[in-house]
């Protein structure tokens, strides 16, 4: 097929986004749609080739994967090698050993499918991946596995079902897509049948190229107009798109329908045309795959050496880096490996293939054996963040079900993961009394009723509660209810920053709606929410319980455990280094003050603060050598044994 330079201008408007969207601007909320750009471009590619392929007879599955294992693999391994000594120097141990199950994933070609099962509610942010890019890479190349085989079995049997074929299967895939995004949403968005229809949507373009084309026949003015629509809708995307958008789904066919548009329609002497023909464009989309790669470990691993959050402008300087070391990849690995005609060249390119993913999978499995290499540290190091990481979670009863066992206890803590983490502690501080405890908690799920999870549309937090709050109701042992959550998460919508460099990442997947009237703005959606909260404990209280509310337990910010091993590198570890503004707090959480406001004879406030924030300046996450949190947000050990006995104060003071 000839040369479209335009379709690398194209390559460069779909990484481009990519980049600023992992850098953090928000402008570009959406940018994560140029992956879905990159799939409809590599489906047209590849199947241009096959079908030339198969009209001339000289198809071959061997020449396929050699060409695909060219174009993919010498520049992917170089990145992934240069990645292995930062990993080592600078990932503490949980995230090495998160490293090194990707790079073993990577090397079977299924980090996709690590990634997704990565279902712990508690692993390390997105942001810190620094191979959590390549699912993408797995996707497609799971694609070039059963692709060439399926359109070569299609053809020989009947050409002129191809089109209708894949059509039907794309249309399934987008089907399925659409149900995963609200049902299954990390499914969706990492396997290849869910994703398999933006491919599909490439290969189809490709088809009706091959078969004359739509844009030989249309006038050349609407030639120009649906290129424009084309690149209307994937810019429009990529502006309007956010972390709360149910993606791929139907959404997904904004950008895609807009890149096929402009693969179909932007033919010479288009404004499309020109604008994408750009020399600048052209360029940087040569070197697009080598910079998709390089990017992604640039900015995980400067938010892993930082104490805090990178600065904007260390930030911009790494975009810039990835586009430079993207030039060089190019045309020292890229290029020569491509233009090899060398007919042996094929054996040595899979022999030492098979050698480096060998070692690279040797090198993943041994990270997994030795816990993310933790022989790094000394031993003294090792024992304070392996005692602080570990965390402090039970889960008891009705972890992400329904409750249905019967409740036979005269103290229920119930909650989310904030909930559980005070648990082991409290059962710890009851267990001297007569009174005997449990918890009944989810992981994510704050205490409300009739509301659900924006991103999945599930109601099944709801559920759980109003299961819980069925149980307590019929249980005449349960006196008194513990109730903790971190409620300025859920009523605000947006993680926490600390001012000094720390702050939640992923908090958009627990940004709570009320399920009759989605459609809400932030601030009602935010006073739907610290209402719902009154009703929820109203309805404990009505039912003659005894409540405990725990107010918002401060947050972090840092990870600390990671955070004591980079301070301790430095040779910096004093409890100030550890510490952010009480201000800060107040400010965080000021949205629940009519929540706070809430009074009845049963109903009592504990308050973190006065003992996390006790000298009324600072909220401290450390008493080195104890780290009082595991991670960004949950209490350790050492930090809830701090707060149990301030629980069972009020229980010993008010119980009958």
């Amino acid at each position: 097929m000839h040369y479209r330079a335009e379709i690398d201008g194209l390559r460069a408007l779909a990484v481009i986004p990519v980049i600023l969207f992992h850098a953090g601007f928000s402008f570009f909320g959406g940018g994560f749609v140029g992956v879905d750009v990159f799939f409809v471009i590599s489906g047209y590619l590849i199947t241009s080739i096959l079908l030339k392929d198969l009209a001339k007879d000289t198809y071959s599955l061997a020449v396929f994967y050699q060409r695909r294992a060219r174009r993919i693999l010498p520049a992917l391994f170089f990145v992934a090698l240069i990645c292995i000594p930062f990993a080592w120097f600078w990932l503490p141990p949980k995230d090495m050993l998160d490293f090194a199950q990707s790079l073993s994933s990577v090397s079977i070609f299924s980090s996709n499918l690590y990634f997704l099962s990565e279902s712990n509610y508690f692993d390390i942010e997105v942001e810190l991946k620094p191979l959590l890019h390549t699912w993408s890479l797995a996707v497609e190349e799971q694609y070039y596995v059963f692709f060439p085989l399926l359109l070569a079995l299609i053809w020989r049997i009947r050409k002129q079902a191809v089109a209708p074929t894949l059509l039907i299967l794309a249309g399934l895939s987008l089907y399925f897509s659409q149900w995963a995004s609200y049902h299954y949403p990390k499914a969706g968005f990492y396997l290849l049948p869910t994703r398999g229809w933006e491919l599909l949507m490439g290969s189809l373009v490709a088809i009706s190229a091959f078969n004359g084309g739509v844009s030989n026949w249309i006038k050349p003015r609407f030639n120009s107009l649906l290129s424009l629509f084309g690149l209307a809708f994937l810019l429009l995307s990529i502006v309007i798109y956010d972390k709360h958008t149910p993606f791929p789904s139907i959404y997904a066919l904004l950008p895609t329908v807009g890149t096929a548009l402009i693969i179909m329609f932007a033919t010479k002497g288009t404004l499309t045309n020109s604008l994408l023909s750009n020399t600048v464009l052209v360029k940087l989309g040569l070197i697009s795959y080598s910079a998709y790669l390089v990017h992604q470990p640039l900015f995980a691993f400067a938010r892993h050496r930082s104490l805090g959050e990178p600065g904007l402008s260390l930030i911009v300087a790494l975009g810039l880096v990835s586009f430079v070391a993207a030039y060089f990849i190019w045309k020292y690995i890229e290029q020569p490996f491509r233009r090899s005609a060398n007919p042996t060249s094929g054996k040595k390119l899979l022999t030492l293939g098979l050698t480096i993913l060998i070692a690279f999978f040797a090198f993943g499995m041994l990270g997994i054996i030795t816990d993310g290499f933790s022989g790094r540290y000394n031993n003294q190091q090792l024992a304070q963040y392996q005692t602080a990481a570990v965390h402090n979670f039970e889960w008891q009863g009705c972890n992400f079900d329904v409750c249905t066992n019967n409740i036979t206890a005269d103290i229920v803590l119930i909650g989310d993961s904030h909930a559980a983490s005070l648990a082991p502690s409290l059962s710890a501080a009851f267990d001297s009394s007569k009174k005997k405890f449990e918890w009944r908690t989810n992981p994510g799920c704050p205490p409300l009723i009739g509301f659900y999870v924006s991103n999945t549309q599930s109601d099944q937090c709801s559920r759980n509660n109003e299961a819980i709050n069925a149980l307590l109701n019929a249980s005449d042992a349960a006196e008194w209810v513990i109730v903790s959550a971190q409620w300025s998460l859920y009523s605000s919508g947006k993680g926490f920053n600390n001012s000094l460099g720390g702050h939640e990442t992923g908090a958009m997947n627990y940004y709570y709606q009320d399920i009759s009237n989605s459609k809400r703005t932030s601030r009602e959606r935010e006073k739907d929410v610290v209402n719902g909260y009154i009703e929820y404990i109203s309805q404990l209280l009505r039912a003659g319980k005894k409540v405990i509310v725990i107010d918002q337990i401060p947050v972090a910010g840092w990870n600390i455990p990671n955070r004591y091993l980079k301070l301790a590198q430095l040779d910096e570890l004093t409890d100030e280094n550890f510490r952010y503004p009480l201000a800060v707090y107040k400010k965080h959480t000021a949205a629940l003050r009519k929540f706070r406001a809430l009074t009845h004879k049963n109903l009592y406030w504990a308050q973190p603060k006065h003992i996390l924030c006790k000298d009324n300046s600072w909220c401290n996450t450390s008493q080195l050598p104890k780290l009082l949190y595991s991670d960004t947000n949950h209490l350790s050990k050492a930090g809830a044994d701090l707060l149990a006995p301030a629980i069972e104060d009020i229980i010993q003071a008010h119980s009958r």
